[in-house]
């Protein structure tokens, strides 16, 4: 009884700002303040479905991002790459994969970020409209998210799902090109902010636990990928270096590049040895 009474009181001020002309701010409400119940339970399947997605693609970037930076020609011979080589493309490969199913698959049953967006919209209480409409203005993709989204699409479709002749020659069709992790990245954010705004301010973790941003003790804690890329470089000649070739090591040093002596030191001051 309680609970109908409160409800009618909610019920009666919204209706009174929304006469007076005041919009209804959504940003910080719960599913069940934003739509009527029958649609609550489909609602929450179709934004645990996308976030699902979301952190796999965020994981997968946050892996690709340290494979990029991290400078393998120093501490591993170019034979001894071909393991690194095939993580980062089928890596990549992945993320272009779920950023087309995320924003430009095709088909009536398809359930994309811009699909779920625009059925919240259909079902979203009148209250909240006004407010949601705004919202999504603010989280439109821009021209270049629009851009590589639809590359993504050409690489999956005719590299990575399929490879296409062309008719008369029979030749391959022509490279399609490539997305740089900068570019598999903006069109991520782009995703999130959407799935954010349908998410009414309700903050969710689009990253697995150990890929996480966090601190202990004020330090950014370390991820078991992060544990991998110090092994490699604790067992290579150019880490030890200095000491195995103790006896004539000014000599090797005064030949290094001013980048080498940088990217060595780090790591020496990284895993607690002294400065080269």
């Amino acid at each position: 009884m309680l609970r109908k009474i409160l409800n009618r009181i909610l019920s009666f001020f919204m209706n009174f700002f929304i006469k007076k002309g005041k919009t209804m701010n959504c940003s910080n409400i719960k599913p069940v303040d934003a739509f009527d119940s029958e649609y609550i339970k489909k609602y929450k399947a179709l934004h645990k479905d996308i976030w699902d997605r979301i952190t796999r693609l965020d994981t997968t970037i946050v892996i690709l991002e340290k494979i990029v930076h991290f400078p393998f020609d120093y501490f591993i011979g170019p034979d001894k790459q071909v393991f690194w080589h095939l993580v980062y493309f089928n890596f990549r490969d992945m993320a272009i994969t779920l950023i087309y199913g995320l924003v430009t698959d095709q088909g009536k049953d398809k359930h994309t970020i811009l699909k779920f967006k625009n059925e919240v919209f259909q079902h979203i209480k009148p209250e909240w409209e006004k407010s949601y409409r705004e919202i999504l203005k603010e989280v439109k993709f821009d021209s270049e998210i629009e851009r590589n989204s639809k590359k993504a699409k050409e690489i999956r479709h005719k590299f990575i799902a399929h490879r296409l002749f062309k008719k008369n020659t029979q030749e391959l069709t022509d490279d399609v090109g490539g997305l740089a992790v900068s570019e598999l990245r903006k069109v991520c954010e782009g995703i999130k902010n959407i799935f954010n705004a349908c998410s009414f301010g309700s903050g969710y973790a689009t990253t697995f636990l150990d890929f996480t941003n966090a601190t202990i003790g004020g330090k950014p804690t370390q991820t078991h990928l992060d544990d991998i890329f110090e092994l490699i470089v604790k067992n290579s000649g150019f880490f030890n270096e200095p000491e195995e070739k103790s006896a004539y090591w000014e000599r090797i040093r005064d030949k290094k590049s001013p980048e080498e002596l940088e990217i060595l030191n780090y790591w020496r001051k990284k895993l607690g040895k002294h400065e080269a």
